[in-house]
């Protein structure tokens, strides 16, 4: 029994058209597990550097309110011997340089440097 020549063909062309559909649907399988993967990915480092751009935010914002406490009392004159020693006594008392900046309204860095000069004028004394 021999075959009609187009039937073969159209029989292998049938054959070819059903493994290259296979090839394509697994290949378009992997590439959308391949896009969620990278979706995961990329969402979570999104997340984390909207975090960090949420630090990064508040510490401008700390050091804009630092600056302006400073301008203030370079503007006001507010570090006098009052001030000064309140903020000793503060710093003696056993208080972070930062919670007293706090207390007294001044400047963080401004507090921590009064703290090291006091040390260091207590312990040249000894």
């Amino acid at each position: 029994m021999i075959m009609n020549p187009a039937v073969v063909i159209a029989a292998m062309a049938l054959f070819l058209s059903v493994v290259l559909s296979v090839f394509v649907w697994r290949g378009r399988a992997a590439c959308v597990r391949e896009a969620a993967q990278i979706r995961e990915e990329f969402e979570a480092r999104e997340a984390d550097g909207a975090a960090q751009m949420d630090v990064l935010k508040r510490h401008v914002e700390n050091l804009d309110t630092s600056m302006r406490n400073s301008d203030e009392i370079l503007r006001d004159d507010r570090l006098n011997h009052s001030s000064r020693a309140r903020a000793l006594q503060l710093l003696r008392a056993g208080i972070a340089p930062d919670s007293a900046a706090l207390t007294l309204g001044m400047p963080r860095l401004e507090l921590r440097l009064l703290g090291k000069v006091s040390r260091a004028l207590t312990v040249s004394r000894r």
